[in-house]
């Protein structure tokens, strides 16, 4: 709808009450300093861009300021709806309010948590350049001594770093999940594990984390050209003019055919080689695999943690 429009950014009415409910339920699912910090001001929520200018508001501001404008507000019957856990919780700040629990001091620990947040991260992603590398295939490769030397925290987020990498999704806001599996890590007879997506094994003294195919739509998507679009939220594609390309998984692609292809070897498993595009044009002839490019007018980008760089030939 926004295309259609011509709407750059949309725009919300989340106030200070919705970021302190907000911060209450995310509380209580477990979640780490990133979603204790609350909503974004600015943020991109599924490719779109959201601001959120009136989370320094509280409900009985913006009502005043409706009124004085002579508008009649709309009551949405979901907002006293108690099937919902926002409103559970939006009926419980009255009692918290009680025990000094305001909206205000609420928020304030989220803005606490927000500057954590930051600090936090940025170490992590230190870490992550130092122990982690992202190839071809967009496989992640972790140290795995080194990563289980990091404080606990940050062997989480750098866990978490690569699982993002591999499944060029955001992980959800409970850390528990990840928490279980990093200490899992450091067991001798670790079998591997799946998780959000993603799937871990261990090669000597390595973790390799990769997209599980098995969670990849298998119809192909159309790039027209002179198009570029962002495939399964790992791998950028950029089709040059006059040539359209087909991008899909290759979930029967032998270790054979792909040695092939590049002319070398493969050291990681074939589950993730399939994991990776393969891009054919009109013809059905392969331009490019994973970001092993067969054709130059072609350009396949690895969208990793730390940004996306054009690959060329490996």
């Amino acid at each position: 709808a926004m295309a259609e429009d011509g709407a750059e950014v949309l725009l919300t009415g989340h106030h200070g009450g919705d970021q302190a409910e907000t911060i209450l339920m995310r509380a209580a699912h477990g979640s780490g300093p990133k979603g204790l910090s609350g909503m974004a001001v600015r943020a991109l929520v599924n490719s779109v861009p959201v601001w959120r200018p009136l989370l320094g508001l509280d409900r009985g501001q913006l009502a005043k300021l409706v009124a004085e404008a002579g508008m009649q507000p709309i009551a949405d019957p979901s907002n006293v709806d108690t099937r919902y856990e926002r409103v559970r919780w939006r009926n419980l700040m009255g009692a918290l309010k009680n025990s000094g629990l305001t909206v205000q001091r609420i928020n304030r620990f989220g803005q606490r948590m927000e500057q954590a947040e930051a600090a936090l991260s940025e170490f992590a992603r230190r870490q992550f350049a130092r122990l982690g590398n992202m190839d071809m295939w967009g496989v992640v490769k972790l140290a795995r001594n080194p990563l289980l030397e990091l404080p606990r925290d940050t062997g989480v987020r750098v866990l978490r770093m690569g699982i993002k990498a591999v499944t060029g999704r955001e992980n959800e806001f409970r850390i528990a999940p990840f928490e279980a599996l990093y200490e899992r890590l450091g067991g001798n007879s670790f079998p591997g594990a799946t998780i959000g997506g993603a799937a871990i094994v261990r090669r000597g003294k390595e973790l390799v984390i990769f997209r599980e195919v098995s969670r990849i739509a298998r119809a192909p998507v159309l790039v027209r050209g002179g198009e570029t679009r962002v495939w399964d939220g790992r791998f950028k594609v950029c089709a040059p003019a006059g040539m359209a390309l087909l991008v899909g998984p290759a979930p029967d692609f032998t270790r054979h055919a792909a040695q092939t292809v590049l002319g070398r070897q493969i050291d990681v498993p074939m589950a993730a080689v399939r994991a990776a595009p393969v891009l054919r044009n009109a013809q059905g002839a392969l331009v490019a695999v994973g970001a092993h490019i067969l054709d130059d007018k072609v350009k396949v980008a690895v969208m990793g943690p730390n940004g996306v760089g054009w690959q060329a030939k490996d």
